[in-house]
Formats: C-alpha cells, structure tokens, sequence
C-alpha cells in the first residue's frame, strides 16, 4: 500500500459499517441506555465492562478503546492493510486509488478471484461427504471421535476416488481455468486435452484465514486409497499462491482467535486432527502449522493475540526437535516458548478423544506449560551429570541458547541462573560474550531538574474527572455551564473550569467554532480526539460511554460550583505570582494595581460563596 487514507474515504467507510452490528457478531450485547454492553472481547471477565456505541468501543476493565477499525483489527489479529480491506469488502467500497498501486489493484481483485474458487471447490468436498462414495471418510472420522458438530465447523469435506469430479465441476460453471490452475485446484492431463483433480480419495480440511476466506485445502489421504497403493504422500498441501503462504498459515486459527484471546493462551499442535479433536473437548484455542515448520510469520500473528505461546508436539524424536527449533527461533525474537509436562504417546486428539477423564488431566497439564529453555536446560543437566564430555557439550549448546535470547532481562536472570548451578567459570562467559550479563550493576540515574512548564501527564483529580462525567452529559447539564461562564473571571471560559491542561484544551477546542459545539450537542463521540495521549483518549471514551455514571442535578451542580471556586483560585495564584515579580523588578505602580486587582478577586470570591449558599 502507499499514501495516506483520505478522511472522505475513512467516513464514508464508517457510515456504512456499523460498529454495533460487527460487535454483535462476536459479542452478546445488551441494551444499556443509547449504548450496549457485553464481556470484553480483549480479557478474560465475568461482569460486562465492554461498552459500544455506534462510534467506539471501550473496556472500563482493560481500557482498551478505539473505532471500528480498531475493534476488527484487535479482535481478528489482522495488519492495518488486512483491516481496511476487510471493511472496505463489508462495506462495498474499493480501496481508494491514492492507497493502491495499479498492481495492488489488480492483485486485489485476484485475491477475490481466488477466495471464491476455494469457496466453491470447499462447498463441491463438503457436499461429496454426505454422498455413499464418502462412506470410507465417514467411518475413518468415526473412528478417529470426530462429530458431526466438528464437520460443520471446520467444513470438512472428501474427494470422490475418480480423477476429475472437481475439474468437471468447475468447467460445467464455467470457472476461469487460468486461476484454477494456478491455484493447483486442478492439473492439465499430459495423456489428452482434459484436466483432472490434484486430490482425490482424501479427507479435505479447508485452509481459512482469520477473515473466514477459504485460502488452500490440505488432503489427508483414505485407508481406501492406502489399501490400494495409490495413497501418495499421507497429507497433500494446495500449491503455494497468491493467497496461500504456508509459512504464514496457522490451521484453526480462524475458529480459534476469540477462545484464545479469552484463555490468553494458544497451544500448537502438528496435526489437523489434534487441533479438530482438541476444540471438540473444550480445549479450543488450538491451532497448527499447515505442512511446514513454526516460522517467525506464525509467531507474529500469534503475538497480535497472546504472548502465551504453548507448543504440544509428538513425543517421539521428530517432534522433539521440532521443538528445540521452535524454541530457537522464539529466543531470536526475545520470546520464550512452553511445553507441557506432556508424556503421553498418544496424539493429543486421540488422548482426549478416547478417554474423556484426560480432557481436564491435558487442560490443567497446558495451564502449568513451563518454558521449553527451562526444560531444556534442566534435561541437558540431568543427563550429562558425571560425564564431562557430553557436559562439555551441554555448556556450548545452553552457552548458544541464552547467547541468541533477545530479551535482555530474561537473558540476565537465566545465565546468572545457570552460571551457578552448572559452575560456569568466569572466562566461559566471557567465551559466550555473556560475563557482561551477569557483572552488570543497575545504573542509578539522577533525572535533571527541568525548568519547562509542562502540560498535564498525570493523573487527572477526581474533581476534574466528576466535572467531566457532568460535561459529557451536556444534554442534561447544559443550563448549569450557561451559568457558571457568568461566574467565571471576565476573560475565562467553560473551559477554565478544569485545572487539567489536556481536558481544558480539548474542551477549549470544542467551543473553538460552531460546528465544533454542534457535534458536540448532536454527535459527542466525533468530538473525541483522533490521536495523541492514548490514556487521556480513553478516559473520554470512558466518560462518555458509562452506561451507568450515577450523576443526578445536584451533584452536577456541587462539582460546576467547586470547579468555579477552583477557576477563581488559580487566578488569584496567578495574580499573587504577578505582584512578587514586580515586586522583584521594583515596579511599584505595577505592584500596586495588581494589589488593587487582588483585592477585588478576594471580595468577588465572597460573593460567589454567599450567592451559591443562597441558592
């Protein structure tokens, strides 16, 4: 993508597509006044504290906030670009022209090309399953525990055992065979002039990504086809395209995204099966590679959802090394991967599925993951204890672990961990350029004074935050604001009445022009500010989206008159300030009007007190 999104096109995108119904896909709203509620999507929770309007979204748990194209964003796990171009399609709209290249335009519509082949070949396998050829497919995922339920949701399909039903298929609804056969869907018969299936006599499970395009298939191969000797390879990928990057797949990640973002932790497993098996019983945030090893791309995409990364492979060696190399490249990118205590030889699925009482014996053992460095390390000291060879090769192996591990002060606590337990000598270290790591002593660094007059960062007070609870309400107190500009100094305004920079600003932006007090009467939620702060823009989601503020007239009306007498109270600081730098100067007439002015201000205040203990 290139340039910068227009705002048009941003506005008219967020007309179109309403906030509300895109929560209420993935959330159980319920009404609350003009707003709804519901469990956040972002953290585990019990009592609702997710609120949604039309405009934005905010969690008074998690405090996470934002617009429509944040909550897709965060919830779906996509990119930016992957964002809008999901929108763009819900919404009917082309991405504008200024954000394309001619060429990603035209690998857009590709893209759509693509998904609605995968779509149609997904429907041709599913439909095949219910026919009396698929009777082998069904009685190997009987016998495997697979229920109907887990059909439907993973659209498990079959391939007739005759080459070319799919290929006929598609040719009869006059498909574009230029992109099916780029897509690998089917191949061009050396022998003659037709075509014919690149799967056949298989179990099919659709590739969907996380916006729910069908993007490749994988086949794992029939006892049918086995009996016979035509089996091939067991399972049987789609080609690598446009659409299919098996280094960046994730099977199941697409059902699985919201359960892991609730249990904030993903486990991998290595096969289809496992992760079908492991959803079916509860365990549902499981996902797995899709015909390759666990790259860096998989990892990202993971890290958008939980940093709580769990890996259950086979026990035998294979799988063991899959798991050194998964935890290798985890310490590249300063993360550490865990393993379960997981001793089973059994698949997962088949462990869980043939012994319903190993469902919570896995789920617990999952909870409890340790790091695989941890383990590895530990392993490597049980077994080389007397045998100073192979201790010597565990020192190098570990040596070059903690070396590679990106995160600085998880490196720090384990080498000095290990340098103890193992009694690494010094010169070691320093072998492995980590002597550093453990003979660093924490800088203690004297902050200079700075003499600038800074803006608000803290925290705001709670006479401020009441206030602008009343403010957000402007439709119910907007009489009171009327009267307290009249009591405010000569040249203050409403905005005055907070002690907080940002919030005094920001309200001082509002009144700025008459269409930015319109919004404010008849939209409040376009007034919140676009960036910036991301703390203070929360905090004015949150007020404005409280479902349930508890602020009646009254109490409206005691935080106006304390934040008047406030306002009142920082001009005469201000005025005090001013007479004792003439003061200093010298300037005695200066001084003395401004006494003048300071003993105003003291009987304006008395007035003010007595008429609000009139009223």
């Amino acid at each position: 993508m290139k340039g910068r999104l227009p705002e048009a096109w941003i506005a008219e995108l967020k007309a179109k597509v309403s906030l509300i119904d895109v929560a209420r896909e993935n959330l159980d709203l319920k009404k609350s006044g003009r707003r709804f509620t519901a469990c956040c999507p972002f953290h585990a929770e019990r009592t609702p504290s997710f609120s949604v309007n039309e405009k934005f979204f905010y969690c008074f748990g998690c405090k996470k906030t934002g617009d429509i194209i944040d909550f897709v964003r965060e919830l779906q796990g996509l990119s930016f670009e992957e964002t809008l171009q999901d929108l763009a399609e819900r919404a009917g709209m082309k991405l504008p022209e200024s954000l394309l290249s001619p060429q990603d335009q035209g690998a857009a519509q590709k893209l759509k090309t693509f998904s609605r082949l995968n779509l149609f070949a997904a429907k041709y396998y599913q439909s095949k399953l219910k026919e009396p050829v698929a009777a082998q497919a069904n009685e190997y995922l009987k016998k495997r525990g697979i229920n109907d339920d887990s059909v439907q949701i993973f659209q498990i399909g079959v391939t007739p055992p005759h080459s070319d039903g799919l290929a006929q298929h598609l040719i009869k609804s006059k498909a574009p065979l230029p992109e099916v056969l780029e897509l690998g869907l089917i191949r061009k018969s050396q022998r003659n002039e037709g075509y014919y299936d690149q799967m056949r006599d298989r179990l099919v499970f659709p590739l969907v990504e996380p916006r729910g395009r069908v993007v490749g298939f994988a086949g794992r191969t029939l006892p049918s086809a086995e009996a016979r000797g035509e089996s091939g390879p067991k399972y049987l990928n789609s080609s690598e395209s446009m659409i299919y990057k098996k280094s960046q797949y994730l099977y199941g990640l697409y059902q699985a995204r919201p359960h892991i973002r609730a249990a904030d932790r993903v486990v991998i497993v290595e096969g289809y099966m496992d992760v079908i098996g492991l959803h079916q019983v509860g365990i549902q945030y499981a996902v797995a590679v899709s015909g390759t090893t666990l790259t860096e791309d998989h990892l990202k995409q993971l890290l958008r959802i939980t940093s709580n990364i769990v890996l259950l492979f086979d026990r035998d060696a294979a799988g063991e090394n899959a798991r050194i190399k998964a935890m290798e490249l985890g310490l590249h990118m300063g993360l550490v991967l865990k393993s379960p205590l997981y001793e089973d030889k059994r698949d997962p699925d088949e462990f869980v599925l043939q012994d319903s009482s190993n469902i919570k014996i896995l789920s617990d053992l999952l909870a409890a993951a340790e790091p695989v460095l941890d383990l590895e390390i530990e392993r490597l000291r049980q077994e080389t204890e007397g045998n100073m060879e192979a201790r010597a090769q565990a020192v190098k192996r570990v040596g070059q672990w903690l070396k590679s591990y990106r995160d600085p002060v998880g490196q720090a606590l384990r080498v000095k961990d290990w340098a103890k337990k193992w009694e690494i000598p010094p010169h070691l270290l320093k072998e492995f350029q980590l002597s550093e790591v453990v003979n660093a002593a924490p800088q203690r660094l004297t902050p200079k004074p700075s003499t600038a007059v800074r803006k608000s960062t803290g925290p705001i007070s709670g006479q401020d935050h009441l206030l602008l609870l009343v403010f957000c309400r402007w439709d119910q107190f907007s009489a009171l604001f009327s009267e307290a500009r009249r009591k405010l100094p000569e040249k203050n305004t409403i905005a005055d009445l907070w002690g907080d920079t940002r919030i005094a600003e920001w309200v001082r932006d509002i009144f700025r022009d008459p269409s930015g007090f319109e919004r404010w009467r008849h939209a409040p939620e376009l007034c919140v500010p676009g960036e910036g702060d991301e703390q203070f823009r929360g905090l004015i989601l949150a007020a404005l989206l409280d479902p349930e503020p508890k602020i009646d007239a009254p109490l409206a009306k005691s935080a106006i008159e304390s934040a008047i007498r406030s306002s009142w109270a920082r001009f005469s600081h201000q005025i005090k300030r001013e007479i004792a730098a003439a003061d200093e100067r010298q300037d005695s007439e200066t001084s003395a009007k401004l006494l003048q002015q300071y003993l105003d201000l003291q009987r304006k205040l008395k007035e003010i007190e007595i008429s609000n203990e009139e009223s």
